[in-house]
């Protein structure tokens, strides 16, 4: 799977060499983040969270985590923590999100 978003450089981190290791000091551009799906787990309301392990940073929130053999959207980036686990929303957990029906998002 990877992930595409606009990393941003993030001042509170406190992992200046792992950052620069990973992203070259380029921020704030389109990049493509590959990693893999790690869990599909409850997320205690009823529904799922789908965990990951791509490398994400602050302005990935929102990226779509898309399948790398068929490039469908598996889910929504939402947040991560470093050295631990990436969280997304699968997708179909926002089939029958209301604002999403109004937009009339086709779900192909």
């Amino acid at each position: 799977m990877y992930l595409v978003g606009y990393p941003a450089v993030d001042g509170r981190r406190d992992e200046p060499a792992a950052m620069r290791r990973l992203f070259a000091d380029v921020y704030g551009g389109k990049r493509l983040q590959p990693g893999r799906a790690t869990a599909l787990l409850p997320d205690g309301n009823g529904g799922f969270t789908m965990t990951h392990d791509c490398s994400t940073l602050g302005g990935n929130g929102g990226s779509p985590v898309i399948d790398l053999a068929d490039h469908r959207v598996l889910g929504l980036h939402v947040g991560g923590r470093f050295g631990s686990a990436n969280v997304a929303v699968p997708l179909f957990e926002l089939t029958e999100d209301p604002l999403l029906e109004r937009a009339e998002v086709n779900w192909v």
